[in-house]
């Protein structure tokens, strides 16, 4: 019976500090780099890219991003510069996205993104309908500190 509580205790052991090793590679810049580059290409499509700068934080409870721009075949036309996101992800587990805060230093709309017809004419287009998600967000605060937003989107001269 001691044997097998000593092996159970040296294999609990095991399993924290590999843990904490993986937890240690996350926070590296190397490990936040491909996280950045992987994020930046699943969040991609066909008509819409999406880049994302720096990554930093300590990961996965606080994240800051450099950068965010959203790209069309026409250029970027969004870009969101220092923003800084602290979560709950420990609220996953009981069915809840907990966003605490969201800060975002600047955002930067130069134009609308360019939509390709994927209607036929004789189509009608269909409603904006707000998707079923398998869980709840909640944000608690969201910071703006500079939104510009340019000509081609307001139809006023700035």
């Amino acid at each position: 019976m001691k044997r097998a509580l000593r092996a159970l205790a040296v294999f609990g052991g095991l399993l924290i500090l590999l843990m904490a090793a993986l937890w240690g590679a996350c926070q590296s810049p190397a490990a936040k780099r491909f996280f950045a580059r992987v994020l930046s290409e699943k969040l991609s499509r066909p008509d819409v890219t999406v880049h994302i700068g720096t990554l930093s934080g300590w990961l996965p409870w606080e994240i800051a991003l450099s950068e965010l721009s959203l790209a069309d075949a026409r250029g970027p036309w969004l870009t969101v510069r220092n923003v800084f996101v602290l979560w709950r992800p420990r609220a996953l587990l009981h069915g809840r996205f907990h966003v605490e805060q969201v800060n975002v230093r600047h955002v930067h709309l130069s134009r609308l993104p360019s939509m390709e017809k994927s209607t036929k004419p004789d189509q009608k287009p269909q409603p904006l309908t707000v998707p079923d998600l398998p869980l709840v967000i909640l944000l608690d605060r969201l910071l703006l500190h500079q939104v510009v937003v340019d000509e081609p989107v307001t139809g006023l001269p700035l």
